[in-house]
């Protein structure tokens, strides 16, 4: 029998929950949102987790920028009880579109794959630009080209892949200014792409751990294409599109 889609979704976090402190993918781009809030936000910035699913980059926060005063929200019930287990914070059930949190009570707000799954993203980052005190930065990180859908988009809930032009005009469009964009995840892309597009099929996610090796493998070649960002190289296409907006 056919699994529900509440039912998908439930097995989804769950598959999140036991990977997304080792998973290469989880460990790359929890490196790239640290040198965003690195760049733009400051040490002892307060800072929201939008669709912070089961808390893994709030806790790595936790460890490595203890200076920082983290929140989270997510709108799923088991997202926020598996987050508030993995952090000891309380984390808040909501929709991006609806956060319960006060005008300008945030430096930073971070979401990650959240605004693809939505079918009206600009509410949700008027909404975030609402939390965000003046001058505060939005750093969003979306899944790249819409003929790149797949099972993997089905499974997660994705409706929407973005460019880098996309996400631009979506932020300058609800007051932002972006100060920083690029693709990511490039050096991987065509191994993806054939994976996705014609080597695997069905209901499942590709969240899982892979071999040992095969994950330091894949963590050793996202670490050297992260060092090419932080040096100011802006890669020309890749899985993920990363931007950072500073509220206007």
């Amino acid at each position: 029998m056919a699994m529900t889609a509440t039912e998908m979704q439930r097995q989804e976090y769950l598959r999140m929950d036991a990977v997304d402190e080792q998973m290469f993918f989880y460990r790359a781009l929890h490196e790239r949102l640290e040198f965003c809030l690195d760049r733009f936000a400051a040490a002892d910035a307060a800072v929201l987790d939008v669709g912070c699913g089961t808390g893994g980059f709030l806790r790595r926060l936790q460890s490595s920028r203890p200076s920082l005063r983290l929140a989270g929200a997510d709108v799923s019930p088991l997202a926020c009880e598996l987050a508030a287990s993995k952090t000891g914070f309380p984390i808040q059930q909501a929709p991006v579109e609806r956060l319960p949190f006060d005008d300008a009570e945030f430096d930073a707000v971070v979401t990650t794959d959240v605004l693809c799954m939505l079918d009206d993203p600009a509410r949700a980052v008027e909404e975030v630009r609402r939390c965000l005190r003046p001058r505060g930065i939005f750093v969003v990180n979306l899944p790249a080209y819409d003929w790149l859908r797949s099972y993997h988009d089905v499974a997660v809930g994705t409706k929407q892949r973005y460019t880098r032009r996309r996400l631009r005009a979506l932020l300058e469009s609800n007051g932002f200014v972006v100060e920083f964009d690029t693709y990511w995840n490039t050096l991987l892309f065509p191994l993806a792409v054939a994976r996705r597009k014609f080597a695997r099929s069905g209901n499942e996610s590709d969240v899982r751990l892979s071999h040992p090796f095969l994950e330091r493998t894949l963590r050793g070649i996202l670490g050297a294409e992260a060092s090419l960002v932080r040096r100011g190289l802006r890669l020309p296409f890749g899985l993920s599109v990363l931007g950072v907006a500073r509220r206007a």
